[in-house]
């Protein structure tokens, strides 16, 4: 894997680094070009979106090898692309509830409603900042992950209450998707409780906030992370390239 991400770094043909070297069809198309493979090995440059999907299709398919009686129901960036979060409300397009509804289904090839989930881990992408918020259903309590310290200006004993907005909006639409996905859902998550865990890594870094997400996913035992550094950090070769043949709908 070395020798590969040795090789993609030194390739400089423009037209070759337009070619598409990932491709995954299920739930929806996503390819990736050699550039975007080439971006993501580069410290310096942030975690691409599409990147970012195709590794939480790996983390899904992966966890759902292992039959775990606790079942996690693990959703990308479309969520967020599709409730429009940030944008003026007068410009958005109007939210298809059902398209909404469908993100809550269980992966292809899988057998699971949401209802049989006992968590709901939520990635969020603003402005190029990645979060990550994990919806325990039993105790009807949400893990607000962030990798950025809270600013200097923010005042107040309730860490929570600096992501009040994003927990609105995100509360409102799932609300209405988990009405039409489970039949008995009568719940509101805005009501629910919010936890800040302290053990979240931090770091001024934004560039480090997809990878760091994407490692909170694959490190979540449904209660807190293990110890990670952000010191020098970046995701591993085999985390960011995957192996193709692990990738659904190749």
């Amino acid at each position: 894997m070395s020798a590969l991400c040795t090789y993609i770094m030194e390739i400089d043909d423009a037209e070759y680094l337009e070619k598409h070297w990932i491709q995954s069809t299920k739930p929806y198309p996503i390819s990736l070009s050699l550039q975007q493979l080439k971006n993501i090995l580069d410290v310096n440059k942030p975690m691409d979106k599409d990147c970012f999907n195709i590794a939480v299709r790996m983390i899904a398919y992966s966890d759902a090898l292992f039959l775990l009686e606790n079942k996690y129901h693990y959703m990308d960036l479309q969520f967020c692309s599709i409730t429009n979060y940030g944008q003026d409300p007068r410009l958005r397009a109007k939210l298809d509830t059902n398209v909404l509804a469908n993100l809550f289904e269980c992966w292809p090839d899988m057998e699971y409603n949401i209802s049989d989930c006992s968590q709901i881990l939520l990635p969020f992408c603003f402005l190029g900042h990645f979060s990550l918020y994990v919806f325990n259903m039993n105790t009807r309590s949400i893990y607000i992950m962030d990798s950025m310290p809270l600013p200097s200006w923010f005042k107040g004993n309730d860490p929570s209450m600096h992501y009040i907005h994003k927990i609105h909006n995100i509360a409102n639409n799932m609300n209405v998707a988990m009405e039409l996905a489970n039949s008995t859902w009568k719940d509101d998550i805005y009501m629910w409780r919010r936890i800040v865990p302290s053990w979240v890594p931090k770091t001024l870094n934004w560039d480090l906030s997809g990878f760091l997400v994407i490692n909170f996913m694959h490190s979540w035992n449904g209660k807190r992370l293990p110890c990670i550094s952000t010191v020098n950090f970046k995701c591993t070769e085999d985390q960011i390239l995957g192996r193709v043949d692990e990738v659904p709908g190749e």
